[in-house]
């Protein structure tokens, strides 16, 4: 059993745009003005020996195990959804905390299942 746990990384977020060659174009403020939300999971594990006899010369066994067992969506990025305001304006969120964010967050892996064959000679 393996339990992660870590603070969100940093990356830096908009925090305005502007208008060039109908292109919205984002206006950075500082460097590493955000982090992700806060990461962790469970990872559990079982390994099954399959030699009847340890002393031969072949072994044997199988591992089965499950990655973010209780299925934690963990942030891998986040897209910022700006709204178009009445003045032709584009409001962006730049608060992860602020009730109102109009972001999206992408995530990957939740539970994983998986079964491996282990062989080994002597």
């Amino acid at each position: 059993m393996n339990w992660n746990y870590s603070t969100g990384a940093p990356f830096s977020s908009p925090v305005s745009f502007y208008s060039y060659n109908g292109q919205e174009v984002p206006i950075y403020g500082q460097k590493n003005n955000d982090r992700l939300p806060d990461y962790h999971r469970l990872d559990v594990s079982a390994t099954f020996t399959l030699n009847k006899n340890p002393e031969k010369k072949f072994h044997h066994s199988l591992t089965f195990s499950i990655f973010n067992l209780y299925g934690r969506k963990n942030a891998l990025f986040i897209n910022y959804n700006k709204t178009e305001l009445n003045n032709s304006s584009f409001k962006i969120p730049s608060n992860l905390l602020d009730a109102n964010r109009q972001t999206s967050q992408f995530y990957l892996f939740q539970v994983t299942p998986s079964l491996s064959y282990n062989f080994k000679w002597l």
